[in-house]
């Protein structure tokens, strides 16, 4: 992993923590001393305050887990440049086969991730965010669809374009239009009609740790 991804990748991360954070200090007025009591300021009732509170609290949790894990799951490459005085090759200490793949993709000058995938983002989505979730796929080569492909539509299904980076025989080689929903959200379509198919917004975010397409988790019932 070079150190300019390194670097990009850590602010992609840190960026939707920092918009927490400033949420929260926007309403600290209203919290303050009056945690647990009706805010003084807003009027608010102090339940709504307080699930404001804890909402934004947790998600700052989960964001600097993710960071710790994705980035430095064994906090090694820290050691090993503490150690050496000095800055180390991040290659022994990267969070799977994913960033070198990446390299080597990008090296033979291959198309990137989702080159020849079609995405459509149903309802809201929560981690990572709608903005966030855009970016990733557009960085990646995937198109953003403005309507919801229809399966049973004879243009949807007789689309030529295919997936680079499917394995072959696989069902993402056929697959070329996902529904994305969010898992915790109240949308959760199961589509698995020929070229068009739903998926979590997690099975992006484990095909980009990975660097591969891989296969779409089997709905949850």
């Amino acid at each position: 992993m070079s150190r300019s991804y390194t670097v990009g990748f850590v602010l992609t991360i840190l960026r939707p923590i920092c918009r927490v954070l400033n949420n929260i200090s926007c309403f600290r007025s209203c919290a303050g001393s009056n945690a647990g009591n009706g805010c003084v300021v807003c009027h608010s009732p102090a339940w709504v305050k307080d699930i404001q509170i804890n909402r934004q609290l947790s998600s700052v949790i989960e964001l600097f887990c993710g960071l710790e894990k994705l980035v430095n799951p064994a906090q090694e490459g820290v050691e090993a440049c503490l150690r050496a005085d000095e800055r180390v090759s991040e290659t022994p200490h990267e969070a799977g086969e994913g960033p070198q793949r990446s390299r080597i993709n990008r090296c033979n000058l291959l198309p990137p991730l989702f080159d020849g995938c079609f995405f459509f983002l149903l309802g809201s989505f929560s981690s990572p965010a709608k903005e966030e979730l855009t970016r990733l796929l557009r960085d990646g080569g995937g198109q953003i669809l403005s309507r919801q492909p229809k399966p049973d539509s004879d243009v949807t299904q007789t689309v030529s374009a295919a997936a680079y980076h499917a394995s072959p025989g696989s069902d993402q080689a056929l697959c070329t239009q996902y529904i994305l929903y969010d898992p915790h959200g109240p949308h959760k379509p199961v589509i698995r009609r020929g070229k068009v198919w739903s998926a979590p917004s997690s099975w992006i975010i484990q095909c980009i740790t990975a660097f591969r397409l891989l296969p779409v988790p089997e709905p949850q019932t």
